[in-house]
């Protein structure tokens, strides 16, 4: 099997697929992450017998690296291939890179001046990815976390440490170190063990469906280029007029029907993007992730855009490669697309669902805690300050967590389709500093790279002691009680931190 199809790797997949949709099966669940340090590093041959499946491929897989992570009243087993396929693989150029090369110079290069980020990808990436929220969103952890990179290139360093060989085959155990992911959450399918073995409290994790709360870079705005992503422009001569009642036909959004495992694809620019399940990969802050401007370029007469606009979409086709490219391939070129969108609630339902966290932390820690409700200032920031014609809100709530400490937490009103973290922090002067922020915050300056209804994040760092940023609470799994539930974990653990 080439290392290619490593990101189609999900456990409990069966192949040929029947269907483009992803169905997640078995029990689902979520918890929040402790400490790398409390991980015990075991093998597939620990496991709870309940827990087991397959028998027959048993001995093959015994010495297969897994984590046990023990959780209040339940421990969780979770594969160290799953979990680097959900934070690393999620791309057969980024599986390539981790496996054959351990380093990102040939994803991209990356820089940063203070609190601004640039990425530059290589033609290796597909240009597609530059489409996607989420794939920006990976990248930028990928190239400017340092943790996350060294976690990466541990995966090309511990290849074949503990490699066998069992008959004609030589069998690689999967293992890499992976980063601190404490104060994440994660969310997953599987099953758990069987209660008349006393094993009810055991849980395997067959697949992770998302991970929130991931530690953004501390940057304010990452920008995104690539050098295929051109416009270009024909001669006049060259632009056909369309023939009368006829439309240029989208591809339809649907999957290959066969993906060649071996023999190279073109070498061309053009890629069509496989989707094979649905994941997320969430910051625990928004960040102002940008995709640069198209370059514009005129054709030559006669010759015509060999990228199609459309090659972003899912295409149907009789077979694609997803092996590097090469001169002599014939097969369509293709990669994989499974990161999608958070699932999160309402924007505007944020700001009551505030309120109910703080009744949630009142109520479980008896921590002493005052709220007060005022209008944000109007600053240079045209009507960012309105919300249906009337002032924006803001909530200032002061968290006594014990006789020395004071926890401030600062949400605002939203619009639909807004995106902002509810501000947590510490500071030595409590009303000085909330006015700063909420000016910071609606102050909208183009030779500063401002944008009003944006935490200016140095700015935070130069008015407060300590600080983070709490993401959207999500509803990914069933409903909204169980979004505020997971909600008011996430700030626990963020406000116990302080």
């Amino acid at each position: 099997m080439p290392i290619d199809l490593l990101p189609a790797l999900i456990p409990g997949t069966e192949y040929p697929r029947l269907s483009a949709e992803y169905v997640t099966r078995g029990y689902t669940g979520r918890f929040n992450v402790p400490s790398v340090n409390g991980w015990v590093k075991m093998t597939y041959a620990d496991l709870p017998k309940s827990l087991l499946r397959l028998d027959e491929f048993h001995d093959q897989i015994a010495s297969q690296v897994i984590y046990r992570i023990p959780i209040d009243n339940r421990v969780i087993w979770l594969p160290a291939a799953e979990l680097a396929r959900m934070l690393f693989l999620h791309s057969s150029e980024v599986a390539r890179a981790a496996v054959y090369q351990g380093n990102t110079w040939q994803l991209a290069k990356s820089h940063h001046v203070e609190w601004i980020g640039e990425v530059t990808f290589t033609s290796n990436v597909p240009v597609n990815y530059l489409n996607s929220l989420e794939y920006r969103k990976f990248f930028a952890w990928l190239l400017f976390d340092k943790e996350a990179e060294e976690s990466f290139c541990s995966i090309f360093n511990c290849l074949n440490q503990q490699a066998s060989v069992q008959g004609d085959h030589e069998r690689w155990t999967f293992d890499f170190d992976p980063p601190d992911l404490s104060s994440c959450e994660i969310s997953w399918s599987g099953f758990t063990g069987q209660e008349k073995l006393g094993e009810a409290h055991h849980c395997y994790i067959r697949q992770i469906l998302s991970v929130a709360g991931v530690r953004a870079p501390q940057l304010e705005i990452i920008t995104f280029s690539h050098p295929d992503d051109c416009f270009y422009i024909e001669s006049e001569s060259d632009q056909e007029e369309p023939s009368k009642g006829k439309e240029r036909k989208k591809p339809p959004a649907v999957n290959p029907k066969e993906i060649d495992l071996h023999n190279p694809p073109k070498g061309g620019k053009k890629r069509h993007l496989i989707r094979i399940s649905s994941a997320g990969f969430h910051f625990d802050t928004e960040l102002d992730l940008r995709r640069s401007p198209r370059q514009v370029k005129a054709l030559p007469k006669g010759e015509k855009d060999k990228l199609d606009e459309h090659q972003d979409e899912e295409t149907e086709e009789g077979t694609l490669g997803i092996a590097e490219g090469s001169n002599h391939g014939k097969k369509p070129r293709g990669d994989f697309n499974h990161l999608e969108k958070p699932n999160l609630i309402e924007a505007p339902e944020k700001f009551a669902f505030f309120a109910a966290l703080l009744e949630q932390l009142k109520s479980k820690f008896s921590w002493q805690i005052s709220t007060r409700y005022g209008e944000v200032p109007e600053k240079q920031c045209r009507s960012a300050h309105l919300v249906d014609d009337r002032r924006r809100m803001y909530c200032h709530a002061i968290v006594e967590r014990d006789a020395d400490s004071k926890i401030h937490m600062l949400e605002i009103e939203l619009k639909k389709k807004e995106a902002l973290s509810t501000l947590i922090y510490v500071t030595d002067s409590s009303e000085k500093t909330l006015t700063s922020i909420l000016d910071a915050l609606m102050t909208s300056d183009t030779s500063l790279n401002y944008r009003a209804m944006q935490w200016k994040r140095k700015k935070n760092t130069e008015l407060t002691i300590a600080r983070y940023y709490l993401d959207h609470p999500d509803k990914a799994i069933k409903d909204e009680t169980e979004a505020l539930e997971a909600w008011v974990a996430r700030a626990v653990l963020k406000i116990q931190k302080l």
